[in-house]
């Protein structure tokens, strides 16, 4: 790149650090357009890399199923006053959070119908981060990871039994328990 320090002297400073008074006779060893497509193999290599790093989820082993729930807290159920990680105090009523979730499971009917499964659970795991009131699942789609017919959730085994009988690709009835109402998918 041509510096002028002084009117009418020119000297050229390379990426090297180097200077001279001269034109530089040759460009540089590499194709700018050639940086960038090794910076961008670069790149692609280290995610590549993290990528494959990571944890594997846990499969899912004989007896076992892997679901993933939406959770609706509301005003009507006995103890301390409801709040979530979304709203300080809970105002609306368990038909209200029924109704809530009823609406949001036929639209995702709709995703399905149009998309398939891979379509639903991508779907269902973006309105877990959005909706749901469990703080932990919410940030991770609302995965709750693979469990067992004797697996208590939410103070109940009303999860547990209905993710059993239901099929892989399919979502649940509005479920209830202590913790509030649920919707819940099984997709593994």
């Amino acid at each position: 790149m041509p510096v002028r320090p002084q009117p009418g002297l020119v000297y050229y400073q390379h990426e090297s650090g180097q200077t001279q008074f001269e034109r530089p006779s040759s460009r540089s060893s590499k194709d700018p357009l050639e940086k960038i497509i090794e910076k961008e193999k670069r790149q692609k290599a280290e995610e590549e890399k993290k990528e494959a790093n990571k944890l594997p989820e846990r499969a899912v082993q004989k007896g076992e199923a892997r679901i993933w729930h939406i959770l609706k807290k509301h005003r009507d159920f006995f103890g301390k006053p409801a709040k979530s990680w979304r709203q300080s105090q809970i105002t609306w009523s368990k038909k209200e959070a029924k109704e809530s979730l009823k609406a949001l499971k036929f639209k995702l009917e709709n995703v399905a119908y149009g998309g398939g499964a891979q379509a639903l659970q991508k779907k269902f795991e973006n309105y877990a981060k959005a909706e749901s009131d469990d703080d932990i699942s919410a940030k991770v789609g609302g995965d709750l990871g693979p469990i067992t017919k004797k697996k208590k959730l939410f103070g109940g085994y009303e999860i547990a039994k209905a993710s059993f009988e239901m099929k892989i690709g399919t979502i649940s009835d509005v479920l209830e328990t202590s913790e509030g109402v649920h919707l819940v998918g099984r997709f593994e």
